[in-house]
């Protein structure tokens, strides 16, 4: 693997807020404004979910790939007055990938991790302030990796809609990045309106990096159902 490889997933690390977001309680409350997204836990909830990812180096029908599944687990260890203790378990579904892993968050009812106001990792994004009527929009805006890759998401509501009986609040990803890699992708998030919980989600991105002075492009499909 090159260094420019190893580089390109550092920086997709930081898209990952977006690749899996919405794994907790919301409360989604309807206003004048438009629809209002909290985050509501409670001690003892857990998410199991299965994240799959296909990566394709190059083009053609030799180009290198690479397939990978995990499973996540979100469990509320403790609620306090303005935030909740949240455990993240991590762990390949092929043992010989990687060891398992284990991280201790702390988030606020908006998803905002400590130490990083837009959230991260698979807790996802941090819903707005301000209600939301469909169409509206917000926009993110990170530096992940050494090298302080710069990364932008736009986040657009795009409503309410009904998928296998489930009611679901859906929002489309835009995302551009520009640093070991230029970085472009779309995706969307479906979450379930009855307890906030993410019912599936597809994010594509497509990065170009720099090998042996040429550019090669990496296209990356990750896919999450709760299990």
């Amino acid at each position: 693997m090159t260094s420019a490889w190893k580089s390109l997933f550092v920086s997709l690390a930081g898209v990952g807020s977006l690749i899996c977001p919405l794994l907790s309680h919301a409360q989604v409350t309807a206003t004048k404004e438009g629809f209002l997204f909290r985050k509501k836990y409670a001690e003892g909830d857990k998410w199991v979910y299965k994240i799959e990812t296909k990566v394709t180096m190059g083009a053609g029908k030799r180009a290198p790939q690479g397939n990978s599944s995990s499973i996540s687990t979100l469990t509320v260890k403790g609620v306090e007055s303005k935030s909740a203790i949240l455990e993240l378990a991590e762990s390949p579904v092929n043992k010989k990938e990687r060891p398992a892993t284990a991280y201790t968050l702390k988030a606020d009812s908006l998803g905002r991790i400590e130490g990083s106001p837009i959230g991260g990792g698979v807790v996802g994004f941090a819903f707005p302030e301000k209600p939301m009527k469909v169409g509206d929009k917000f926009d993110m805006r990170l530096e992940s990796g050494a090298n302080k890759d710069i990364i932008q998401h736009s986040v657009k509501f795009m409503g309410l809609s009904v998928i296998e009986k489930h009611k679901v609040a859906r929002w489309d990803v835009l995302t551009a990045g520009k640093g070991s890699a230029v970085l472009a992708g779309t995706g969307q998030v479906y979450i379930n309106v009855v307890d906030g919980s993410i019912f599936q989600s597809q994010m594509n991105l497509t990065a170009t990096i720099q090998q042996n002075g040429q550019p090669v492009r990496v296209v990356m499909t990750t896919t999450i159902a709760l299990k």
